[in-house]
């Protein structure tokens, strides 16, 4: 299923998947679906504005927005055209995103609201720099273009003349500058390929037996690299559909109502669910208490014997298939009752957080990688994870231990580099290609890799 670039693979799901809910939407109280051909006829409407606005191969179209389904319209067609998206997180202050704005120099801004519009006003205010802003939601805005109207805006480009553009895309072009303060405090744009992306997203997609049905559920900030690729691109990619949180106040409930298969989370997440999840349980009956440490005990035993290959003692199997009907059962309808895996990412999942999931037949799946490495580097593999471990390298990525114990990586989805600093870029990649991750681990004797004070 590979093709080369993001672009082409956006435009063969449309045509594959036309019928099919691209992306879920919280409007009026209900989930609304987007369709792959309606994404599609969103994505080239957008594409004609910007084109009318300038935006060419190179040019930079900065996002500063929370996550919705016009942040995701507005990167594609920013792509589509060959222009580098440059995603900004809208927590940040005004001289944080002038710091990344006057690096980047984009042409066009899209922002949420008139908070982020005032924002963005007060940071470029003097800077000498000049681009055009799009708000997405107009409320108490009437000075500035809205992404409905450009949606909406007549222009020259015609449907085959950015086909031809998606075309002639490279996989060694741009697709992203992604800010990373790293080591130094000094915010660096990490300029990602599509050649980075489309290896990464195909090395994961060998390993998490993804299915047509496969519904994510996007809450993670679209500005970090691991929703972006995980929960952006990869779905869309592979033809699947993308839910989007209303927010990290109703999660909860939209996990019930979307009945996700696949989600994205950090380790804090879930180990606030957790927390809760044992929090509900002191306040039930002794008796319902006492089911559910039992399930909690078997269930670990059952998970460690599966883990390792062996079968789990019969009295194990017997108490686990009663419990599993009575206890976990009704933990797993609490995430929507459908789900195959959590993915965690970003920080070290403590491992009792993944032993006490998965003894209620609920895999967290652990990983590692970078903003530089597009972002996975290892995947505990599903068949066989090891808790406490970030997993083996994907396929493709090599990984070794420099003699001070630092983690080096090379392959397919390291950064081409830094924007406009190839001092920092010489420090980070070495001239044999390793990538320096900064972090210190180990590996053990079956290739897991092990990251003791990440």
């Amino acid at each position: 299923m590979a093709v080369d670039t993001l672009s082409k693979a956006f435009w063969r799901s449309v045509e594959q998947h036309a019928e099919k809910p691209a992306m879920l939407v919280k409007r009026e109280k209900q989930f609304r679906p987007i369709t792959y051909r309606e994404l599609g006829r969103r994505v080239y409407a957008f594409a004609r504005a910007l084109h009318e606005l300038g935006v060419r191969k190179g040019d930079r179209v900065a996002i500063l927005s929370e996550n919705c389904p016009e942040w995701a319209i507005t990167d594609w067609a920013t792509l589509c055209l060959g222009g580098i998206t440059v995603p900004i997180y809208p927590t940040l202050t005004a001289p944080q995103v002038l710091e990344i704005l006057s690096d980047s120099e984009p042409k066009v801004l899209v922002v949420s609201d008139r908070k982020q519009l005032r924002k963005a006003c007060e940071a470029i205010e003097g800077s000498g720099l000049s681009p055009q802003m799009i708000v997405i939601d107009p409320k108490d805005v009437s000075d500035t273009p809205n992404f409905e109207q450009m949606l909406n805006q007549p222009g020259a480009l015609t449907e085959s003349e950015l086909q031809g553009i998606v075309q002639a895309s490279q996989p060694d072009d741009i697709v992203t500058f992604i800010y990373t303060s790293g080591t130094t405090g000094e915010p660096k744009g990490a300029m990602l390929t599509h050649h980075n992306l489309t290896t990464n997203i195909e090395a994961v997609l060998e390993l998490i037996d993804w299915q047509p049905t496969d519904l994510f559920l996007s809450f993670l900030p679209l500005s970090h690299v691991f929703e972006r690729m995980g929960g952006h691109f990869l779905p869309i990619y592979a033809g699947l559909t993308i839910a989007y949180a209303e927010s990290l106040f109703t999660l909860a409930n939209d996990m019930q109502e979307v009945k996700p298969t696949l989600m994205l989370g950090v380790p804090r997440f879930y180990a606030l669910v957790m927390d809760r999840i044992l929090a509900s349980v002191r306040q039930m009956p002794p008796l319902r208490q006492q089911l559910f440490y039992r399930m909690l005990e078997v269930g670990k035993v059952y998970s460690r014997c599966g883990r390792e290959g062996k079968s789990a003692p019969l009295g194990v199997k017997i108490q686990h298939a009663i419990l599993d009907k009575l206890v976990a059962s009704k933990i797993r309808e609490r995430v929507g009752g459908r789900l195959r895996y959590f993915v965690s990412g970003g920080a070290a999942l403590p491992k009792e957080v993944a032993e006490f999931f998965h003894a209620f037949g609920i895999l967290i799946i652990e990983g590692y990688g970078l903003t530089e490495t597009s972002p996975v580097l290892t995947v505990n593999p599903p068949s066989a994870p090891r808790f406490g471990s970030v997993g083996k390298p994907i396929r493709d990525v090599e990984i070794k231990i420099a003699g001070d114990g630092e983690i080096l990586a090379r392959g397919p989805n390291i950064m081409k580099g830094y924007y406009k600093k190839p001092e920092a870029t010489a420090a980070a990649i070495d001239p044999d290609g390793w990538f320096h991750t900064g972090d210190v681990g180990y590996m053990d004797k079956d290739g897991y890799l092990y990251i003791p004070d990440r």
